[in-house]
C-alpha cells in the first residue's frame, strides 16, 4: 500500500489503533483519510512523503505515536515526543514541515528549521496553552486551521512569517494577544484567520496587503492599529464583523473595502480617512445596520458619506 485514499477510515469510531508493518511502502495519506476516528495509538513508516490537508481531522485522542524508521527512506520523524515532522522536498536536509502534534500537548516550542506549520497540525489540541518559537525561526507559513480550537492565550509571530492562512486561529476563544516584531515580513492575513477569538488589541505589520473575509469577525478587539507606512490594499467581506472597537483608521494605501466589512460593529463611532487616501468609494452596506456613524474623509472622495444616519439610508 502506497496511498491511503480520502475518507478511507472516515468516522471509524471503534478504531483504536493504527499500525503498519516494518517494510511498509506507504507514501501518502489523503485528505480526511482518518477524520473523526477515536484511536489513541498509531505507528507510521518513515517512508511517508505527504500528509494531505485534514487527514487526521478531529482525531482528538491520538497521543501515542511511533515512527518506524527505515534504512532507506526517512521522510518523517517523531520529534521531542510531540511532533511529526517532514520534509518539503526529498532533497531537503532539514525536517522543515510540522505536520502533526499529539493531541494532549500542553506547551509547544517550534524548532527553528520549521518553515511551515501544516493545516490542522495543532487543531483540537484543546489543552495547548503556549506556543513559542526557537530563535532564528525560519517559519514562513501558518497553515489552514493549524492552531484552531486550541487554548493559547498569547502568541508572538516570528518575523519570517509571510502568510497566516485561512482560519489558522479559528475559535481560539482564549486568545487575547497576537504580537508581531517591527521587522515582520507578513503580507497576508487570510479568510477567518482570527475569527471568533478574544483578542483585546492588535497592531498589523506594515507589509500586510490583504485582510481576508471574516479575518477578525466576532473577536473582542477594542483597539485595532496599523504600523506606520502600511501597505494594506484590501479589506475583505465582513472582515471586522461584530468587533468592539469604537474608532478605526483606514490606511492611506487601501483601495478596496468589501461589503459589510464593519457589519454589526455596534461600538464603532469614528472611521478615519487621511487626505492622502487612495480609497475612492465606501459602500454604505459596510456599516448597515449600525445607528449613527461619523466618517472623516478626504475632500476629493467620490460620493463620500461624511455623516451616516440610519434613517437616511
Amino acid at each position: 500500500v502506497r496511498r491511503i485514499a480520502s475518507k478511507s477510515f472516515d468516522n471509524c469510531q471503534k478504531l483504536h489503533c493504527v499500525e503498519f508493518c516494518e517494510n511498509s511502502q506507504l507514501e501518502e495519506i489523503d485528505k480526511d483519510a482518518f477524520s473523526c476516528c477515536e484511536f489513541e495509538k498509531m505507528s507510521l513508516p518513515s517512508s511517508v512523503l505527504k500528509f494531505n490537508e485534514g487527514c487526521f481531522y478531529q482525531v482528538y485522542k491520538l497521543k501515542d505515536i511511533n515512527i518506524i524508521q527505515s534504512n532507506n527512506v526517512n521522510s518523517i520523524i517523531y520529534y521531542d515526543n510531540k511532533f511529526i515532522l517532514g520534509k518539503s522536498s526529498p532533497f531537503c536536509s532539514d525536517y522543515d514541515i510540522l505536520y502533526f502534534a499529539r493531541r494532549d500537548i500542553k506547551e509547544a516550542t517550534i524548532p527553528s528549521t520549521i518553515k511551515k506549520i501544516a493545516s490542522f497540525a495543532f487543531a483540537d489540541c484543546n489543552m495547548l496553552k503556549s506556543v513559542t518559537f526557537e530563535d532564528n525561526s525560519q517559519l514562513n507559513e501558518i497553515g489552514k486551521y493549524s492552531l484552531a480550537w486550541t487554548s493559547i492565550k498569547r502568541i508572538t509571530i516570528p518575523s519570517s512569517v509571510t502568510k497566516i492562512d485561512e482560519c489558522a486561529f479559528f475559535f481560539c476563544k482564549k486568545l487575547e494577544f497576537v504580537d508581531f516584531f517591527d521587522d515582520s515580513r507578513l503580507h497576508s492575513i487570510e479568510n477567518g484567520a482570527f475569527n471568533i477569538t478574544s483578542l483585546v488589541q492588535i497592531k498589523i505589520p506594515s507589509h500586510v496587503y490583504l485582510i481576508g473575509s471574516h479575518a477578525f469577525s466576532q473577536s473582542e478587539i477594542k483597539i485595532f492599529e496599523f504600523a506606520e507606512n502600511s501597505e494594506l490594499l484590501s479589506i475583505g467581506n465582513m472582515a471586522f464583523c461584530d468587533c468592539e472597537f469604537s474608532s478605526f483608521s483606514i490606511p492611506n494605501s487601501v483601495i478596496y473595502v468589501s461589503q459589510k466589512a464593519f457589519w454589526y460593529c455596534e461600538n464603532l463611532e469614528i472611521i478615519e480617512l487621511d487626505e492622502n487616501s487612495k480609497l475612492h468609494r465606501i459602500n454604505i452596506d459596510n456599516f448597515d445596520p449600525m445607528k449613527s456613524k461619523i466618517m472623516m474623509v478626504p475632500h476629493d472622495m467620490k460620493d463620500p458619506f461624511i455623516k451616516i444616519e440610519q434613517n437616511e439610508w
